[in-house]
């Protein structure tokens, strides 16, 4: 039995509110943006809700909270990539955070 190997490429969507306070710390609203489609023969998993919902309410908090006046900590809207396939893109967020 041999073994297979599949590469691809991914990418985390991220974007940020300053904040008023720089001590003050970040808040993090996420979602994931891939969702699985069809695997095989199986059914299909519908991405409507997995994860087009979240990732909706994350652009929407981004632009209700970028109209309003500025927040004492900062926000980081972030859609992370490849999370069905094994949390690449919250891993790597985890390991590597954004410097401010």
């Amino acid at each position: 039995m041999g073994v297979a190997r599949d590469e691809t490429t991914t990418s985390n969507a991220i974007g940020y509110l300053p904040g008023t306070d720089p001590k003050a710390g970040a808040i993090l609203l996420s979602a994931h943006l891939d969702h699985l489609g069809q695997v095989g023969d199986g059914p299909v998993m519908h991405g409507a809700n997995d994860d087009a919902s979240g990732t909706t309410a994350v652009l929407e908090l981004a632009h209700a909270l970028a109209s309003g006046k500025p927040h004492r900590r900062g926000i980081l809207f972030v859609g992370y990539g490849s999370e069905e396939m094994g949390h690449f893109g919250s891993a790597y967020f985890a390991a590597h955070p954004p410097e401010r």
